[in-house]
């Protein structure tokens, strides 16, 4: 939606309540990585070996004098660096004097700036958890097997297979999901949900939400409906979703701990969150709204992770 200029600025008094905007009201990639503060730019993130979870013969016999030892050891195989990440948006005088209530040119410059970040990040995650590259555990679907194929697929046993894909590499259950509008609308038509909900009078969006939960023993359970532009500035405007036809089950603790594994981290440098500030510009002419961000999205352990690939077409 362009940005209003000097004529779509001047609104006449019956719709001076309404300023329209397509806007992204579900971000979910800061909902997927719990978030870690930190005060320095760069680190080293350590982890235990596994040598306590190898199987020792530690009964001691009675003339037994010898030691019963293993290794205990640390491992620093992975690092975060923090990114910076800034926009900001020119607001001339002539603007900002041209127009009436309810535009605010340097409030919605800054909103508008924001949403951009927010739209970046959200996208950056949604690549990289959609690799299988990067999320090695992973199976893709085809044909038959997608879930829109009602007659043939079974979402139950991909899903249970992931599960259980976790569970063999890192001792815990997955205990969070996250699938995109287009596949959580699938599963809502899937006759195997609808076979669990016969009687339910009113089977929706939340009824199938609790149900996915409950059923597959999860905590979390998010969708992701945030779209994008897809079209090159000057042609005709289309937009598509960000995240696509898959699903991905991971485990993540519900805050930062010792002794806890997790698919990832936020890590976001202390006092450095989302700020914005503005300043005049040089030309005297106009104002600059600023919005920046301090923060590295990082995948620790692929272990805590499975892709389902292509869950729909």
């Amino acid at each position: 939606m362009p940005f209003p200029n000097l004529v779509t600025g001047r609104v006449d008094k019956p719709v001076t309540n309404v300023l329209q905007a397509y806007t992204n009201d579900n971000f979910i990639a800061g909902l997927i990585l719990p978030t870690l503060p930190v005060k320095e730019e760069s680190g080293l993130v350590g982890a235990l070996e596994n040598n306590h979870l190898r199987v020792y013969t530690s009964k001691r016999s009675l003339y037994d004098t010898g030691e019963h030892r293993m290794e205990f050891k640390y491992t620093q195989d992975d690092s975060y660096k923090i990114e910076y990440y800034d926009l900001e948006a020119y607001v001339p005088d002539r603007l900002q004097n041209q127009l009436q209530t309810p535009f605010d040119a340097r409030r919605d410059a800054a909103f508008v700036t924001k949403q951009a970040l927010m739209l970046e990040r959200e996208v950056a995650l949604a690549t990289a958890l959609h690799s299988t590259a990067i999320l090695t555990q992973n199976v893709t679907l085809s044909g038959t097997s997608q879930f829109n194929d009602y007659a043939n697929s079974n979402p139950d046993t991909v899903i249970e297979t992931g599960r259980s894909a976790i569970q063999s590499a890192i001792g815990r259950e997955a205990n969070s999901m996250y699938l995109s509008r287009k596949v959580f609308n699938t599963l809502k038509r899937h006759p195997f949900f609808l076979e669990m909900v016969k009687g339910v009078k009113v089977f929706d969006g939340r009824v199938l939400a609790q149900l996915i939960k409950d059923f597959f023993e999860l905590e979390n359970l998010y969708v992701g409906s945030a779209i994008k532009v897809t079209s090159k500035e000057g042609q005709t405007e289309a937009k598509g979703q960000v995240w696509s036809n898959d699903i991905v089950l991971f485990y993540k603790p519900a805050a930062p701990s010792l002794y806890e594994p997790s698919l990832g981290y936020q890590f976001t440098l202390s006092g450095q969150n989302v700020r914005a500030s503005n300043r005049r510009h040089v030309s005297d002419q106009g104002d600059v709204e600023r919005v920046e961000w301090a923060y590295q999205d990082k995948i620790l352990d692929t272990n805590c992770g499975y892709l389902i690939k292509d869950a729909v077409n």
